[in-house]
């Protein structure tokens, strides 16, 4: 970290987007085994990225996955249990890259919010002093805004996977509104958050993305001190709020039954309008709010100036 701030683009030299991901050993014994890491350079990845880590076959790593979800008769608090319970196991086992996934969503079950999961269960894994063991993916659904990694990389070193957001651009692909290959524009769309990322941790002094993942500098509003204690321990909240049962029911309010497939279509929207605003900006064929619509040769009422009101009336 720097004091003050650090000008992120013509200090770059500075600046660092790698994380490590695998168990971080005994840093008091000088041994081999403890640099087995792997480094990656964006921790915003994408699909094809996951499959590479998830399948890949080197001795010291082991992958296994977390499904966040919940059956819609349990109550978060027992899902968030479960969570932990299924953690524990997957350490256990000799698990050291743990991710974190809602792909299996259907109609039967609710997800937990991302940021609620990643920070329960590191501080369930600090408790019983499994947080060094291993590292935590996180799949979300939606991450058209950088900051939320940001809140979710404060409470925890978690890598995140952008679901809906390559999904969406290779649907653009496919329906021939975006001219470009997929790969090329899924890294484009990943080093975009990646940087938008580094911007605001600049603005606070940190130059590393390391540095700011699992630092809890930000303080929490509208959550209530029973959740804060056990979920989000250490973070700052002068504000009380909403209990885990208040949380439950926004899930559930939230995602419906009959929304619960089909939950990206304010992001699919959001992708198809870019798709159709971009090109325009490119060839400068800039458009008034006045330019579509058109005059009206109907007779019309003339109003007088001196019949109107004052505008300081």
């Amino acid at each position: 970290m720097t004091n003050p701030p650090i000008d992120a683009i013509r200090e770059e030299i500075i600046t660092s987007t790698y994380v490590y991901l695998g168990a971080d050993g005994n840093l008091l014994k000088d041994d081999a085994e403890n640099c087995k890491s792997l480094a990656v350079r964006n921790p915003i990845l994408t699909n094809t990225d996951l499959l590479k880590i998830k399948y890949m076959d080197v001795e010291g790593f082991q992958v296994a996955v977390i499904p966040i979800i919940y059956y819609r008769n349990m109550s978060l608090e027992e899902a968030i249990d479960d969570l932990c319970l299924k953690a524990d196991r997957a350490v256990r086992d000799g698990a050291n890259i743990l991710i974190l996934s809602d792909r299996e969503l259907d109609e039967f079950h609710k997800p937990i919010p991302s940021l609620l999961a990643v920070s329960a269960l590191q501080q369930h894994l600090v408790r019983t002093k499994s947080a060094c063991h291993c590292r935590l993916f996180w799949r979300v659904p939606s991450l058209e805004r950088y900051t939320t990694a940001l809140r979710c990389w404060a409470m925890e070193p978690a890598q995140s996977i952008p679901i809906w957001p390559c999904e969406s651009i290779r649907q653009l692909i496919d329906d021939d509104l975006l001219d470009k290959d997929y790969y090329a524009a899924a890294n484009d769309y990943t080093n975009g958050l990646l940087h938008g990322i580094v911007k605001i941790a600049s603005k606070m002094g940190i130059s590393t993305i390391q540095s700011y993942m699992g630092s809890q500098i930000f303080e929490a509003v509208g959550i209530g001190q029973e959740v804060i204690q056990k979920y989000f321990t250490n973070t700052i909240s002068r504000i009380g709020g909403l209990n885990l049962q208040d949380i439950e029911a926004d899930v559930e309010r939230r995602f419906p039954q009959s929304l619960l497939t089909r939950w990206d279509w304010p992001l699919r929207l959001f992708w198809t309008a870019m798709a159709v605003i971009r090109p325009a900006a490119v060839r400068k064929n800039i458009c008034t709010i006045r330019r579509p619509f058109t005059c009206c040769n109907a007779q019309c009422a003339i109003i007088a100036m001196n019949s109107s009101k004052p505008i300081r009336t």
